[in-house]
């Protein structure tokens, strides 16, 4: 074998060993495991931000409404609450703008009985939509 080719076979197989131990370090932004573990988990605060802001308006709404809106805007609430409180169970470490929302509104991965958006199934007290109705 000519020594030309063993020095570039040498050189190739020098570089990749460091690329794939650099890579196994986390030495390599946006490559490494450990980033796409951090990516992840920042998609799941992002979309427990989008449900905190969801649940946020329909209780604004749910101030304003009439009886029978106001459960309607409870179910879709309780809808959006139930996906954040199974999000919070993916994060490691909840962002000190969530914890509030969370505490006020989860318990256990489910909607607790103390939210806004309980229903009977959480162990909620569910007014009568419309008391005056016949």
């Amino acid at each position: 074998m000519p020594r030309a080719l063993v020095i570039s076979l040498t050189g190739v197989l020098l570089v990749a060993g460091i690329l794939f131990g650099s890579y196994r370090a986390g030495w390599l932004p946006g490559l490494s495991p450990a980033t796409r573990g951090d990516t992840f988990q920042q998609s799941r605060i992002d979309e427990l931000r989008g449900d905190q802001s969801a649940a946020n308006t329909a209780s604004a709404d749910m101030a304003k409404a009439s009886p029978a809106a106001k459960e309607v805007l409870r179910q879709q609430g309780h809808d959006v609450v139930a996906q954040a409180c199974t999000i919070d169970g993916e994060i490691h470490q909840l962002p000190s703008d969530l914890v509030d929302f969370v505490h006020r509104n989860c318990a256990e991965g489910q909607v607790a009985p103390g939210s806004e958006f309980a229903t009977a199934a959480d162990g909620g007290t569910v007014s009568d939509p419309d008391p005056g109705a016949s």
